[in-house]
């Protein structure tokens, strides 16, 4: 128990710190060690109660237990935070009708992915939402289409929806910090964020209802000292609608999940926000001798020159889960945190290694002079490796074919609609060249 304290003590004392000199570092960065501290803490209650023990039958015993694992976390998660502590301000310099033109293209993609979910959603519709979530992580819950058109064009808008969604929402925020038709955008962003989390209720998945709204605050605190006070008492009013409606979703799948067991449903509530930390010192932690160096992440690479054959991926989540825990001999159904995760595969070094590596890639975002590459790859950094990291690093292929066709796609964006700066810096030398001359009377023939 003293192990659990003391992590959560870490966790508390380093929020405390932070926020003592909080005009130094963005809401988000705060935020996030914030969260961190409350997970924390819940890891130590639900120990103290008794909840984990009843629950995870194959943890082992305390003897086991080291306070290793827990520093190392809180050393890597100190350093995978760091890129966010100051986020660059989103300045794109579009006009009115570019942002709101791009505003209704984007809507229209992200609407279209949610059409072709729903148009494939038939067995899942017709289920519960404990029946859905359960048939979708044992792959019985296929996208289902009339035809073979059908399903490519819901790639199609996935991957599309998957690129503007997070600009978007950006979008929405900029014209409301600039005066631009602000209550349109705020309605904009009830729109686009539904259209996001719709698929999460239907599947019966409160973690993506979790990390979409908790994403969603991310890029509101890359805007919030900008927002007028007037529009931010409104989103403020909404958000806590939608956080009360979102958490009362998950509480009807909570229970969908046990047969309406009350007891059951709320315990495992704790327990999901409390089992990281305790299973990365009870289960994880010293577990295997076996590491697999990115395989798990890229299952493809484990196809091509391992040999080894996974299971296809229409048999569902559970599937792939069996199959890595025989090949660690560790169950793999159970959260992690991101220094677990990254241990299991390559090894406390390599795990630091990895970590390092992932660290240099959020500050080279942050260097990057496209803003709307910048602020995308900042977004996704936050999202799958600061709030992810809470629960695992995951599986990472999809998120870099995901990640690849986005930038790409805001390349060409930037290539083509997007001012050049060095058009920009031109014409502005010119002016004032322009202007200097026509204080001292000279004119383009003296040059001359």
């Amino acid at each position: 128990m003293e192990v659990f304290l003391t992590n959560a003590f870490l966790y508390i004392v380093w929020f405390a710190w932070c926020y003592k000199q909080k005009s130094e570092y963005s809401a988000f960065y705060l935020f996030s060690i914030g969260l961190y501290a409350v997970v924390s803490c819940m890891g130590a209650y639900v120990f103290d109660i008794g909840l984990y023990q009843e629950e995870i039958r194959d943890s082992r015993s305390l003897e086991y237990l080291s306070y290793l694992p827990y520093f190392l976390m809180f050393i890597m998660m100190m350093g995978v935070m760091s890129p966010l502590k100051v986020v660059p301000k989103f300045e794109i310099g579009w006009d009115a009708q570019r942002v709101s033109l791009f505003s209704k293209i984007f809507l229209f993609f992200m609407l279209g992915h949610l059409f072709f979910f729903l148009e494939g959603y038939q067995l899942g519709a017709a289920s519960d939402l404990g029946d859905a979530y359960h048939m979708s992580v044992s792959g019985d819950l296929g996208q289902k289409y009339g035809s073979d058109i059908e399903m490519i064009l819901s790639k199609v808008f996935r991957r599309l929806s998957i690129c503007v969604m997070p600009i978007f929402l950006y979008l929405q925020f900029y014209r409301i910090v600039k005066n631009q038709k602000s209550m349109m955008a705020l309605f904009l962003l009830i729109v686009g964020f539904g259209a996001t989390v719709t698929p999460s209720v239907l599947q019966g998945s409160r973690g993506s209802l979790f990390f979409n709204f908790f994403a969603l605050v991310y890029i509101y605190t890359n805007f919030k000292d900008e927002i007028p006070v007037d529009i931010k008492k409104k989103i403020y009013g909404i958000a806590f609608a939608v956080l009360g409606l979102l958490g009362f979703y998950a509480i009807i799948i909570s229970f969908a999940r046990v047969d309406g067991d009350v007891d059951v449903a709320l315990n495992r509530i704790m327990r999901y926000f409390g089992e990281p930390f305790l299973n990365l010192g009870l289960v994880y932690w010293d577990s295997t001798d076996i590491h697999t160096y990115g395989l798990r992440f890229f299952p493809k690479l484990l196809e091509w020159f391992g040999g080894f054959e996974l299971p296809d991926s229409k048999y569902g989540v559970d599937a792939v889960r069996e199959f890595w825990s025989n090949v660690y001999r560790v169950n793999m159904y159970y959260f992690k945190t991101l220094f677990g995760d990254l241990y299991l595969e390559f090894g406390t070094i390599g795990a630091f290694v990895v970590a390092l590596l992932t660290i240099a890639a959020g500050w080279l975002a942050k260097k990057i002079s496209n803003p709307l590459l910048s602020h995308f790859l900042l977004y996704y950094y936050a999202r799958v490796i600061v709030l992810w990291g809470i629960f695992g690093y995951g599986f990472l292929q999809d998120v870099f074919i995901d990640l690849s066709y986005a930038i790409v796609f805001w390349l060409l964006i930037s290539k083509f609609w997007n001012p050049a700066k060095v058009e920009d810096g031109a014409c502005d030398k010119k002016a004032e060249s322009d202007a200097e001359k026509a204080e001292t009377g000279e004119t383009d023939e003296d040059d001359e």
